[in-house]
């Protein structure tokens, strides 16, 4: 009998899901004293913080490592010193990964969080879906065509809507991103 793709790849899906609901689960930093506190109980540490090339004021970002979980990228996002959004790469590079790694990942979700707010798949085969549970955001991405990746976006939804609406207000955009603001 050999194993499914779900438990051959690394991290799991399990895994994964689990590092959503520690998100989902904790409060929110008030402001920036307390991200350290914050990220280490989830096991992440932050880099650097840097302001964002995009022109909302008061936007900062930073990379952010959380060992053990077979990260491939990660991020952390700012807006007037709270945080909203995290932002976490998984499977880079494989397109298969990324497939299976979105299914398993989504389908679970969907036990714990109910059906997504949103959902959909693109021309190119890409595909999203939204949950909002509570305070935060969950946004789940199988990248299959470009850059093959499993993109998970956890966000602050309240400091998402601020960062939003002073995004519309501050004129033209050069970062691109989803409802959490830019990809980073």
């Amino acid at each position: 009998m050999s194993d499914s793709p779900v438990r051959l790849i690394e991290p799991t899906p399990d895994v994964i899901v689990e590092f959503i609901g520690r998100v989902a689960g904790a409060p929110w930093p008030d402001d920036s004293a307390g991200f350290t506190a914050y990220f280490d109980s989830l096991g992440c540490t932050a880099g650097e913080s840097a302001e964002y090339s995009d022109p909302v004021p008061g936007s900062t970002c930073g990379p952010l490592t959380c060992p053990g979980t077979f990260l491939d990228h990660g991020s952390w996002a700012a807006y007037n010193g709270q945080l909203f959004a995290l932002n976490f790469f998984f499977y880079s590079g494989s397109r298969r990964l990324a497939e299976v790694g979105f299914g398993a990942v989504r389908d679970r979700l969907n036990d714990i969080y109910g059906s997504p707010a949103d959902e959909g798949t693109d021309a190119n085969g890409d595909r999203s879906a939204y949950w909002t549970p509570g305070e935060n955001s969950i946004e789940l991405y199988g990248h299959v065509t470009l850059a093959p990746a499993l993109q998970i976006g956890l966000g602050r939804r309240d400091v998402e809507e601020l960062y939003s609406e002073s995004a519309r207000h501050s004129g033209p955009h050069t970062a691109q991103g989803g409802r959490s603001g830019p990809v980073r």
